[in-house]
């Protein structure tokens, strides 16, 4: 019996050692975690650069890995790779600016010989309209993310119209200003500003100098005085805390003037002081809350009722007489640079100052404590500092995005190599007319004239080559021709946010035409510290994607790329970038007098350039040449220029045409825009042109290159030419026989 037993324990610890070797290699086997996270917690912008972050541990052996990034539509698009490093028990993440081109994504973790680790494919994300302001926020608390007031969608949509933030984690928070930049409001709570590491710090202020909105929520005095560089950009200084036992202050801003011309649709006023008129039109009866019951308190305030208030104009909103006399804890200091925004001198409720083109609003009471988060106009305060236009909110009209032309077509047109020309539509009609004479009529009266009508299978192969031999002939003559790259770089001029820095931060694209007379690849390479490649966006027309075929290595946060261009083609490419300047090539000044203003120029760099351009108010003043390392004092009268609507009006025509006849494969050869530097100064202001009545003939808008919401008369805009001339190191890594390279210079600065 004791045997038996032996026996059997001995058999069980040699399964028991079995099922161990088994488990060792199969767990030793067992690939990398892979996770990934699409742009702002799953929500993308429908036009724009957003960031995709890998996260990838390995507790395997070490490998070099490849992180490969690609659209999940039809014809692929770009191919994005990483390489990574990743020995035995690391944890790295890596953050990749990916250009919007569908909503479906799919990103696999290679290794060096292409075996496929892990891959998370399918990857579906949630578009937002480029029309409506991108909100994320790195917030303390779940409810602390702004919100907004959700209305439904007209009968006969299924989907939500429920518009919502995205909430950020400080882990996860680009490094990267060029993914930050389709956000257009950044929440950030004072006390999760201390959990920025440095390279993200930078990034936030390079998206906050192009035109982002910061708004900073303060939980406590010592997360300012605790953090230098949030600090430094503070519009005010924090000195005691109070409590306010009401604050009608809110709700007053609240029903005020509802301004949104960053956001405008087509045809909508673009003059903010009529958009306020329009807004607070319609004063109605403001909606009185529903009565509450006696509740147990929960946190300072019973729970709310639900509450659908049928809203039509600020005034109509609903009251909250229990939030208006609950206590508000805040604090209170001076003011630097800023204005109040909400309430008023000592103690405002929000200061707002600009930085750069962008804004800093400072909350000096906290947005995730009570009262506030249990106020009943809470998302439409959010949505009003957002500047989401009220029309939006208030109505269920122009929720369907109407096609769009592109933009990018338009510089494309202007590169574009013009050694290719295109065979006019009556050339075409005459070859087709005589090939079906000779292959008809024609033979028959000849075969039959000599009386050898079998023939025919002989001539009409005959006929067939001779014809397609004198097509690839005026084919080669319309479009053989030399190697070519032309770019044309649009430059925006953007001062330090600390004035005392003699630096500013150029943000460029540079728009590439490449022209090859064979079918070829040609290498493109960055070494800016901060650049991205992307093709032509083709606008909604395109269905929101681009399908340039590029294949992309990116390097840190520059790129090296590979770009395929057809035979007797020319291919277009727009490389985002970012770098700073030392010193600042390009500064201005204005101050407004009597009449009009005195503006003054430098041009510190060391070229002539020949066309320079200020805008002011609704009008555009020519001011000639500006030498190098010259100033310039410009006294300019409101009743001088010209319209700036006329300058821009005169092309839009021009520019529907060349987007529209650019891709076709016959034409008239005529040139749509005449003048590059007047066209390309014409483009920056592109929402003007959108007023028509059909949207088909409006343009896609990218926010970085339309200058439309500076117009006016609080803002300056400085347009400066510069020919034959980049300021950013050439792309192309070959050499063409013929190239050429343009910079437009733009500048904004505030009116004094």
């Amino acid at each position: 019996m004791s045997r038996s037993l032996n026996y059997g324990n001995r058999l069980l610890l040699s399964l028991a050692a079995a099922l161990l070797l088994l488990a060792g290699p199969a767990s030793q086997a067992a690939g990398p975690r892979f996770d990934v996270f699409l742009g702002y917690n799953n929500l993308v912008p429908d036009q724009g650069w957003f960031p995709i972050t890998c996260e990838v541990q390995n507790d395997g052996p070490g490998f070099n890995a490849i992180i490969e990034v690609s659209a999940g539509q039809i014809g692929g698009g770009q191919i994005r790779r990483v390489k990574v490093d990743l020995p035995t028990g690391t944890l790295k993440r890596v953050v990749i600016p990916v250009f919007t081109a569908a909503r479906i994504w799919n990103i696999r973790l290679l290794d060096e010989r292409g075996k496929v680790r892990a891959e998370q494919t399918g990857q579906s994300a949630k578009l937002t309209s480029h029309e409506l302001p991108l909100v994320a926020g790195l917030c303390r608390t779940v409810q602390g993310l702004p919100s907004f007031p959700d209305l439904p969608m007209p009968a006969g949509y299924q989907n939500s119209s429920s518009y919502g933030a995205a909430r950020l984690q400080a882990e996860t928070f680009p490094d990267n200003p060029l993914a930050m930049e389709s956000i257009d409001l950044l929440y950030l709570n004072s006390a999760k500003a201390l959990d920025l590491k440095e390279p993200q710090v930078q990034a936030l202020r390079a998206w906050l100098q192009n035109g982002g909105h910061l708004v900073v929520g303060v939980e406590q005095i010592s997360d300012i005085t605790g953090n230098r560089w949030l600090h430094d950009l503070m519009p005010c200084d924090l000195t005691e805390t109070r409590t306010l036992d009401n604050h009608p202050q809110l709700d007053q801003w609240l029903r005020g003037p509802w301004t949104s011309a960053r956001f405008q649709s087509p045809g909508a006023p673009s003059d903010p002081a009529e958009a306020a008129r329009l807004a607070a039109m319609a004063p109605g009866r403001r909606v009185q809350s529903l009565p509450r019951p006696a509740m147990p308190m929960r946190g300072g305030l019973p729970p709310r009722p639900a509450l659908e208030p049928a809203i039509t104009s600020p005034a109509s909103l609903p009251d909250d007489p229990q939030f208006e006399t609950a206590p508000l804890p805040m604090l209170a200091g001076t003011l630097r640079d800023g204005a109040a925004l909400i309430g008023e001198d000592p103690a405002p409720l929000a200061v707002t100052a600009e930085r750069g083109r962008g804004r800093i609003t400072v909350l000096t009471f906290s947005p995730e404590r009570e009262p506030f988060v249990s106020w009943i106009n809470r998302g439409w305060f959010w949505a009003k500092l957002a500047e989401i236009p009220l029309a939006r909110l208030t109505s269920n009209e122009n929720r369907v995005n109407m096609p769009r032309l592109g933009s990018d077509g338009i510089f494309g047109s202007m590169i574009d190599s013009k050694q290719v020309r295109k065979l006019p539509l009556p050339w075409l009609l005459a070859l087709l007319v005589a090939y079906l004479a000779v292959i008809g009529p024609l033979d028959q009266y000849w075969l039959k004239k000599i009386n050898r009508q079998m023939l025919t299978w002989v001539t009409f192969p005959l006929y067939v080559a001779a014809f397609s031999g004198l097509i690839y002939l005026i084919g080669f003559h319309l479009r053989a021709g030399e190697l070519e790259w032309n770019e044309l770089n649009v430059v925006d001029v953007l001062p330090d946010l600390q004035p005392d820095l003699p630096s500013a931060v150029l943000r460029g694209e540079t728009y590439l035409s490449i022209y090859s007379p064979v079918n070829a690849h040609y290498q493109l390479g960055s070494v800016q510290p901060f650049a991205t490649l992307r093709g032509e966006y083709g606008g909604n027309y395109g269905g929101g994607s681009e399908n340039s075929g590029a294949s992309i290595v990116q390097t840190g946060n520059w790129f090296d790329a590979e770009a395929f261009v057809p035979v007797w083609t020319s291919q277009l490419y727009v490389s985002d970038w970012m770098q700073r300047a030392l010193p600042v090539p390009l500064t201005l000044s204005v101050t407004r007098q009597e009449g009009g203003w005195s503006a003054t120029v430098e041009n510190s760099t060391d070229r002539n350039l020949p066309q320079a351009r200020l805008v002011l108010g609704q009008r555009l003043y020519n001011l000639g040449a500006l030498p190098p390392h010259q100033s310039k004092t410009f006294t300019l009268n409101t009743a001088d220029g010209a319209p700036l609507a006329n300058f821009v009006n005169q092309y839009s025509q021009a520019f529907r045409n060349a987007v529209q006849t650019r891709r076709q494969n016959f034409g008239n050869n005529a040139v749509a825009i005449s003048s590059v530097a007047e066209g390309a100064m014409a483009a920056s202001f592109l929402a003007k042109m959108n007023v028509s009545e059909q949207g088909w003939q409006n343009f896609e808008v990218f926010r970085s290159l339309d200058l439309s919401r500076f117009v006016g008369a609080d803002h300056a805009i400085l347009l400066a030419w510069d020919p034959d001339h980049s300021p950013a190191a050439p792309l192309n890594r070959f050499t063409a026989r013929r190239t050429h390279r343009d910079t437009l210079f733009r500048l904004v600065v505030p009116v004094k």
